[in-house]
């Protein structure tokens, strides 16, 4: 089904166009943080413009796309792969194609000072979450692990709140609150019955450290750029799980040819261009709208579930993902 559908994007207008961006990007992006208003001029990027191209729409649809389909492409690609394996092999993918933009763009290494905790975030943003949530997955449907997966903005408000002493108030505690009770509902429904789903947990751990990670990084971010950063925490969480490479050499051997095409899908679209596509959208769109983008990312991956896989969620697992989806909104409002 990946394999079709990658084909298909491949020879259309709009994939030529959005891969455009990402040419330009790897050919002007420079690593000094001095340079990146140079960039941003050169290529007229200015997040307060009233009008919005249509390069622009073009990247955030094809970026919210990318990301939503990584939930069912994950499902596609255990039918024949480890969790571990899959994770390890999608990050191969990606790892090599930020590579090559790398080197294209002669990115430096970073000092040997910033090496440990550069490996903490990746442990943290790829090792764990990507293991945990695909670990998850096994038994979580598609939609329901996305759902879930955007609670991650309510860990962030709590760690922000608890460690970088940032202000709250009663909305955002009740959108805090909101989306436990939504996370919850989640949490013991099982095909309309109450039944505690352990792998429920493993993504919920999944969007904790994916929470941690974006909270750890903003300093790096700072220094580096947020190219960079992704480059560098993807190696170190790539490299931590490569403990699991014969595993994955066992997999592949008998593995079909959809779940690996769908792996190299995920690795290539929502595991490395999508990022492109993501700085792209945060420099040239309005905050509003992306953070009002981000939460379709959970409802296009239950659709596109549906349409792959034939995949339904239970009426209590749609229930509790409202509520994960109210919470944050609640959060985000308040947060403006």
């Amino acid at each position: 089904m990946i394999g079709s559908i990658t084909c298909s994007i491949e020879n259309c207008d709009v994939y030529h166009r959005f891969f455009s961006f990402f040419v330009i990007v790897s050919d002007r992006y420079n690593v000094d943080r001095a340079n990146e208003e140079k960039l941003m001029r050169t290529l007229s990027i200015s997040p307060s413009h009233t009008t919005i191209s249509a390069d622009s729409w073009l990247a955030a649809v094809a970026t919210i796309i990318f990301w939503a389909s990584a939930f069912p492409g994950i499902r596609i690609g255990l039918e024949s792969y480890a969790p571990v394996s899959l994770a390890l092999l999608r990050f191969l993918v990606a790892s090599a194609v930020i590579g090559m933009y790398a080197i294209r763009v002669r990115l430096p290494l970073p000092p040997l000072t910033d090496i440990p905790r550069l490996t903490g975030l990746g442990f943290l943003g790829f090792t764990v979450y990507h293991i945990g949530l695909s670990w998850g997955e096994t038994e979580v449907p598609a939609g329901t692990a996305s759902f879930i997966i955007s609670s991650e903005t309510i860990y962030m408000v709590i760690l922000a709140s608890l460690f970088l002493h940032e202000a709250t108030n009663r909305t955002i505690w009740a959108g805090i609150f909101t989306s436990f009770v939504g996370v919850a509902l989640i949490s013991i429904s099982d095909g309309g019955s109450f039944s505690l789903n352990p792998m429920v947990l493993l993504v919920l751990v999944a969007a904790i450290s994916k929470a941690i990670f974006s909270i750890w990084q903003k300093p790096l971010l700072q220094q580096y750029g947020a190219l960079p950063v992704v480059a560098y925490t993807m190696w170190l969480g790539t490299a931590l799980m490569l403990p699991f490479a014969p595993q994955l050499v066992t997999d592949i051997q008998t593995a079909s040819t959809e779940s690996t095409v769908a792996i190299i899908y995920m690795g290539i679209f929502p595991g490395a261009i999508a990022y492109f596509g993501w700085g792209y959208m945060l420099s040239r769109l309005p905050a509003s709208i992306v953070g009002s983008l981000i939460y379709l990312i959970p409802v296009l991956a239950t659709f596109l579930a549906w349409v792959w896989l034939g995949e339904v969620p239970s009426v209590m697992a749609f229930i509790g993902g409202a509520l994960v989806l109210v919470g944050v909104t609640l959060c985000q409002l308040s947060a403006r």
